[in-house]
Order: structure tokens, then C-alpha cells, then sequence
């Protein structure tokens, strides 16, 4: 087995002070590469060509490490949108502009109830404007 130098997280998967590189590197967007996995294949696209990583997503409520691709990270852990979801988006109505303001976590709710188009967005909750807890009925 090559050498792949010292492990960038502690006994606790602390990142240590001697773990640089892109190896122990967490992003902005919170995914964090721990080291290569070269027994597995991508949880994202199932394809091991030597290049599938140890990732995991520190923001979530698995923090577990995933095997996947770097640039399949962000559609695994639904940070991107895929091209099947931005299809399925502009199917219901849904522009480029309004694809481009829109985050990933609101379409995926979008995506999550069928009925929901650009047309009919899903229904507010109705309530009273001086008590909001409260059905004006």
C-alpha cells in the first residue's frame, strides 16, 4: 500500500495541524476530503476509476465519509441540483432566472410535492396578521 502521508484527522477526526493539502481541507460548503478510497466505488455515479475519495459533509446529520467522486459530492449531498431536477423544475414552469436565485434546499421541497409548479406555488398558511398562531375561520 503507497504511503499516503499522516492521517489528517485525529484519533477524535479532528483535523491535525500537520494534515494539509486538499486532504483534511474542508470547503466553504462544509464537504471535507479525508483521504482516498480506492475499494470502493462512488455512492454518486457507481463508477471506481482510482479517483473516488473519502467525503464527508459536515453540515448534515450523517457525518459519516462517503466514497464519491470530488465533483459528484455536491449533487450526492444535495448541494447542486442534478440535470434531471433543473429538468424537471423548468417542466413545471420554473425559468432559468428563477433556477439561478433558487437554493438547492428549495428545490428539493419543490420537487418533494408533485403539485407544486411556478403557477401554483405551494398554498400559505392562512392566519390572522395580528396572531399568526391563529385561524382567522
Amino acid at each position: 500500500m503507497p504511503d499516503l502521508g499522516a492521517d489528517p484527522l485525529d484519533e477524535h477526526g479532528v483535523r491535525t495541524a500537520s494534515g494539509g493539502g486538499a486532504e483534511g481541507a474542508e470547503a466553504s460548503n462544509g464537504l471535507q476530503v479525508l483521504g482516498p478510497e480506492p475499494d470502493h466505488a462512488c455512492l454518486q455515479c457507481n463508477i471506481n476509476d482510482g479517483q473516488v475519495l473519502l467525503i464527508r459533509y459536515n453540515f448534515g446529520r450523517d457525518i459519516t465519509a462517503k466514497p464519491l467522486h470530488e465533483h459528484c459530492a455536491p449533487f450526492f449531498f444535495g448541494l447542486r441540483l442534478s440535470l434531471q431536477e433543473r429538468d424537471e423544475l423548468k417542466r413545471r414552469g420554473f425559468s432559468d432566472d428563477d433556477l439561478f436565485e433558487m437554493s438547492p434546499k428549495r428545490a428539493h421541497e419543490i420537487l418533494a410535492d408533485p403539485s407544486r409548479t411556478a403557477e401554483a406555488p405551494q398554498e400559505e398558511q392562512r392566519g390572522s396578521a395580528t396572531d399568526p398562531g391563529k385561524c382567522d375561520r
